[in-house]
């Protein structure tokens, strides 16, 4: 993240966690600081910001059209993965132009269970969510621990640029539970937000995405491709990887407490 441009005293390059973690035991240690921060200013300050986030929270948890019939969206994607997925799910996430508004409706806060890039490039998640998964169930099963849910959220763009065929292999080969969301707008539209942003008057403003090159019509059926890769679809919820085309919010809902199904029974979990 360039921060370079931020008036401050000095820079540092940190890893967050370690850094925080080293902030927070200072505080607790210095008595002149102790002594400083009892002040009642800073506990008014606190409490303000406790019910701006609640409003926010508040706000932002009626957003989503959850009607049956209603038209399927990231808002709705996000909150209804948010209500049937437990609460430590690892997620995986490479939507571009939608991470923010489904990071909103899930709002994860277990340290480690929102993966995402920390940089450019595009088509990366289907070998992280793969490497992810592999890694979460060597450890807890080490330990005794039922598998963890990986939760996999990919634009279409992302997913005809991360080699998808090769992943849904793998996933079917070595038995790789992974619960994976595309979403299809039919459009790469990353760049047309990047150049909008940086010329929102520009020649980009008036054009097609056919014009810019961004257009993904007509637009694969993704869930064919994942079941022609992996060999065709299993005849039980235990076989086979779990495909499935769904539009509107109650499809969704359906599909996604069957592939919840499908993953405890490929995973045997009680």
């Amino acid at each position: 993240m360039p921060v370079s441009f931020i008036p401050a005293n000095g820079r540092w390059r940190a890893d967050g966690y370690t850094a925080l973690s080293q902030l927070n035991a200072q505080l607790k240690s210095n008595n002149l600081l102790i002594q400083d921060l009892q002040h009642p200013k800073y506990k008014e300050r606190w409490d303000d910001l406790g019910k701006k986030h609640e409003g926010r929270v508040s706000a932002i948890s009626k957003l989503p059209n959850l009607n049956f019939e209603a038209q399927l969206t990231a808002l709705s994607i996000g909150a209804l993965l948010g209500r049937h997925l437990p609460s430590d799910t690892v997620y995986i996430v490479e939507a571009a132009t939608c991470a923010q508004s489904i990071s909103d409706q899930l709002r994860s806060e277990i340290p480690g269970s929102w993966i995402n890039a920390g940089g450019t490039g595009i088509g990366w998640s289907n070998g992280v969510a793969l490497g992810a998964k592999l890694g979460l169930d060597a450890i807890r099963n080490s330990a005794g621990k039922n598998p963890k849910y990986v939760c996999h959220i990919m634009g279409d763009g992302s997913y005809m640029c991360g080699s998808p065929a090769s992943a849904a292999w793998v996933a079917a080969k070595y038995k790789v539970s992974i619960l994976t969301v595309v979403l299809n707008n039919g459009d790469w539209n990353a760049p047309r937000n990047s150049t909008l942003l940086a010329h929102p008057d520009g020649p980009a403003a008036e054009v097609s995405n056919e014009d810019m090159n961004i257009s993904f019509f007509p637009s694969p059926r993704h869930s064919g491709i994942t079941l022609a890769a992996s060999g065709g679809p299993g005849r039980t919820l235990g076989e086979g990887l779990l495909a499935r085309t769904v539009a509107g919010v109650r499809d969704f809902e359906d599909t996604l407490k069957e592939a919840i199904r499908a993953v405890e029974a490929r995973e045997d979990r009680p």
